[in-house]
């Protein structure tokens, strides 16, 4: 039906959903995802989601998949893995979450921004309500201030929704020269990065190699893992080659490479031996910066910041790369005077009374931390 408002026709477009389970509801949905993706950062892509459930998930059929339609085209794909988690008063609930692991960052899912994001959040809200499961919220963690997610997250209103501010993300602009963009640093930050680049010099001849430069991108892999896992990492067990759904995580990422999605490997070699080594994925004019490591035997001459400089600078000279993400929001990344980016982790609750009870417990909490805080500094003072 249509009708004239203020002298424009509206359309009202019936939406309806539909859900899918699984590997196999997935892949069903492999065309309709790829459809969207002209309005996906990294997180809301297929090929993001697909390692992520072939790796990392603790059960990947235990994963629904909300398909939103309006007018016969998908609009949106929102995934709901079952969790068990602690939230503050309420101990250990069914939890309905997006991608959600340690290596996961930051998520998203892929949405039409040109549809009524309130008319998708009730359809998802409703879909979600016929789910074969008794879940008591919904946790969006690490969400960006710009993501599909947030923009979902903030138009509901039948549900209580809290909102509280995660990490930061460090983005650099890299749309100008890298001359131009060196010059916008400070003094000091020149400064340190020269005297960088001179103490790795006077230790031997060093160059930066692309895992195109390599007859097989396994090998560039194998010496990323190899570096990543040779310091403090590889001894506490955190490294990624030590864990085998990680290992597999970003293999996975590097097999689905295309030419909108960009998986590369980057290393900095001193002489014929690789000391650091970048994984990263270019999608959208956008360099998604998800690991840097460094051999740490050679933490003197700092070549993660050295091929960081060198990945900047690779970045400002691609006429396809507008920005970086370095994702995290490090200390040794400020040397780069990112933009820093909100990101928020969002809980919905299916019952007002428990939306009441842990917003009053997460007020109390901030409180006691404010006051805490505002009492210290007396008691240090008194000592002194």
């Amino acid at each position: 039906m249509n009708r004239v408002a203020g002298g424009k026709k509206e359309v009202h477009v019936e939406m309806k959903a539909e859900v899918h389970k699984g590997i196999a509801g997935l892949n069903s949905l492999r065309k309709q995802w790829e459809k969207l993706h002209c309005f996906c950062d990294l997180w809301a892509r297929f090929e993001w989601y697909h390692s992520y459930v072939t790796n990392l998930a603790v059960d990947a059929e235990n994963i629904y998949y909300i398909q939103v339609i309006a007018g016969g085209e998908t609009v949106a794909i929102i995934p709901a893995e079952i969790c068990a988690q602690k939230n503050g008063l309420i101990k250990s609930p069914k939890v309905l979450c997006l991608a959600f692991h340690s290596h996961i960052s930051l998520t998203d899912f892929p949405l039409n921004p040109h549809i009524d994001p309130h008319k998708v959040a009730a359809c998802m809200l409703q879909a979600f309500q016929k789910l074969p499961v008794k879940w008591n919220l919904i946790r969006w963690s690490r969400i960006m201030h710009s993501s599909h997610a947030l923009t979902v997250a903030r138009t509901i209103t039948n549900c209580t929704v809290l909102m509280r501010p995660g990490k930061l993300c460090n983005i650099v602009d890299t749309s100008k020269p890298f001359a131009e963009y060196f010059n916008t640093l400070s003094n000091h930050t020149r400064s340190q990065l020269r005297r960088m680049r001179k103490r790795l010099t006077e230790v031997g001849s060093w160059h930066i190699v692309q895992n195109i430069d390599f007859e097989d991108i396994d090998t560039s892999y194998k010496e990323f893992l190899r570096i990543e896992s040779s310091g403090w990492k590889g001894k506490a067990g955190s490294a990624i080659e030590l864990n085998r759904g990680a290992r597999g995580f970003y293999a996975t990422l590097l097999e689905q490479s295309s030419l909108d999605f960009i998986p590369e490997i980057t290393l900095l070699m001193l002489e014929s031996k690789s000391i650091a080594g970048e994984f990263s994925i270019t999608t959208h004019a956008c360099r998604y910066s998800l690991k840097v490591g460094y051999d740490e035997q050679y933490s003197k001459v700092t070549p993660g910041q050295l091929l960081t400089e060198e990945v900047v600078k690779y970045a400002c000279g691609s006429t396809s790369i507008e920005q970086m993400n370095f994702i995290t929001d490090m200390q040794h990344q400020l040397l780069w005077h990112p933009r820093r980016e909100e990101t928020f982790d969002v809980i919905i609750f299916r019952r007002r009374l428990y939306g009441f009870l842990f917003n009053c417990y997460y007020l109390a909490g901030r409180l006691a931390k404010s006051a805490k805080q505002l009492i210290l500094p007396e008691n240090k003072m008194k000592k002194s």
